[in-house]
């Protein structure tokens, strides 16, 4: 899967998210003792566009666009902090621009759900958990 480097690579260049959590983006796993915010990364599975058999009859018969569910946790101290950031979360990635990010090529993607939990740590960590479809062109 490839879909989360392009996620990570937007939050990244979005000052709209660094002015918020300078550089805690995570993948797929985030220390309890970590600064809040922040930002955690999963891949959540891939459904490949299947191309076989190959119709072209070139012997590429691989798959040429495939979709990939990505998970982005936004963690705060408070309900607001992580609040304030799962919606420039939102508005950084939903519905984003084609393009070709950290040299992923992307053809869209598109915000499926989100969810709040409160982790039972101490201190208590607020989430807003968000799943997103990125389609990639392979």
């Amino acid at each position: 899967m490839v879909a989360e480097i392009a996620i990570n690579y937007i939050l990244n260049n979005t000052s709209a998210i660094t002015t918020l959590v300078s550089t805690r983006i995570y993948y797929g796993l985030r220390l309890q003792t970590t600064t809040m915010p922040a930002i955690l990364v999963e891949p959540d599975g891939i459904d490949p566009t299947d191309q076989k058999p190959d119709s072209t009859a070139t012997g590429e018969g691989r798959s040429r666009l495939d979709q990939e569910d990505i998970l982005v946790f936004c963690y705060g101290k408070t309900y607001l902090e992580a609040n304030t950031l799962a919606q420039a979360v939102r508005a950084a990635l939903d519905k984003k621009s084609g393009g070709t990010y950290d040299s992923v090529s992307v053809q869209s993607i598109q915000f499926l759900s989100e969810d709040y939990f409160n982790e039972q740590t101490e201190p208590v960590a607020h989430v807003f958990e968000h799943r997103y479809r990125v389609r990639i062109v392979r």
